[in-house]
């Protein structure tokens, strides 16, 4: 629960701060700093088992398995 309530709060930073900061010149130190934060395998179960795996790169995947189809 802990890791999903941390999850949620990094990402929405994360999306705020490039909402806000699309005309920024100088690069905010905090921002790498979140990356770094948010990289590795994250698992929750809402409405089904979600996996996701961001990686160091930026880039990430997120597996979901919806429990009313697994028998």
């Amino acid at each position: 629960m802990m890791r999903r309530v941390l999850l949620i709060f990094v990402a929405s930073l994360l999306a705020a701060g490039m909402a806000l900061g699309q005309n920024r010149s100088v690069p905010d130190p905090r921002d790498e700093q979140f990356r770094r934060l948010v990289v590795g395998t994250w698992e929750d179960d809402y409405q089904g088992k979600r996996t996701m795996t961001l990686k160091d790169d930026g880039t990430g995947t997120m597996a979901v398995v919806d429990r009313k189809s697994v028998v």
